[in-house]
């Protein structure tokens, strides 16, 4: 899934806000998903597994937002394969 930014966007502020929210709601996830991060140029690459239902339940869009710590500022990518997932976020 390919997941829009909001930089330099007419609606910036909107989508920033709905990301903003749903970060809000998911973010204790961050402490229990398995989930490795590893820097590149430009981007920040993740992997990871869902173990509980819970986890599995999320979307790209929110394991992105997990990833990025809420901002997806450039947004990213993520791709759900059963229980393991994969992506990027943009940094610039």
């Amino acid at each position: 899934m390919n997941i829009e930014g909001y930089a330099f966007k007419a609606n910036e502020e909107e989508i920033r806000e709905k990301y903003s929210k749903r970060y809000d709601e998911i973010k204790h996830h961050a402490k229990t998903i398995e989930m490795k991060k590893t820097p590149a140029y430009g981007q920040g690459k993740f992997t990871g597994v869902l173990k509980t239902e819970e986890e599995k339940a999320l979307s790209a869009l929110d394991l992105a937002l997990i990833a990025d710590r809420g901002n997806l500022c450039f947004g990213g990518h993520c791709t759900i394969n059963g229980d393991r997932f994969s992506g990027a976020y943009w940094t610039d």
